[in-house]
């Protein structure tokens, strides 16, 4: 059984990185709850209603960064350690630099989940191709052998012929 007094208030936060309109880039907004009485007037604390808020934050294009948000999420995504100190004291903590250190930037992130991504379609169509051509090879080496087959039919029946016309009248047939 639950009590209602030990829920805890939810923050979100969501950072929207791609196929963001021109007019919405580089923006910030809080969403939250708000209370409004229908019938009658509760005397609800603030803390009791207002459990779930989202932070959306978009990305953009950054000619001209002035605002320290998105020079740090620009900071982050491209692995600039240096900005990244300038806002998260990662000097101070020798384990917090390592990490920072050895992670790589989310362009990097990105970059490696597309190149996974690419190299098994890759390998997916190079696979689907070969098996293809390898019908068709088969399929080759079938009709080789099926007027191979019908040309020593022609020359048991007409032994006056020789290969090449029996070959050459074959290979009308199967067209």
């Amino acid at each position: 059984q639950s009590n209602y007094a030990d829920i805890e208030k939810v923050i979100g936060i969501w950072i929207i990185t791609e196929e963001i309109p021109k007019e919405l880039q580089n923006t910030a907004t809080r969403y939250y709850l708000n209370k409004e009485d229908y019938i009658g007037i509760t005397d609800e604390p603030k803390e009791d209603y207002d459990l779930m808020e989202i932070i959306m934050i978009r990305r953009g294009e950054y000619p001209d960064i002035t605002e320290p948000l998105f020079e740090y999420l620009k900071s982050v995504y491209d692995a600039d350690i240096a900005t990244i100190d300038k806002y998260t004291p990662v000097s101070a903590n020798p384990e917090l630099r390592e990490e920072v250190s050895t992670m790589p930037g989310m362009s990097q992130v990105i970059f490696n989940q597309g190149f996974s991504q690419g190299m098994s379609e890759g390998m997916t169509q190079g696979i689907s191709q070969g098996i293809a051509q390898g019908i068709s090879q088969g399929a080759e080496e079938k009709h080789k052998n099926d007027i191979k087959q019908l040309a020593d039919y022609f020359m048991k029946e007409n032994t006056e012929m020789t290969l090449e016309q029996a070959t050459e009248m074959a290979e009308k047939i199967l067209k």
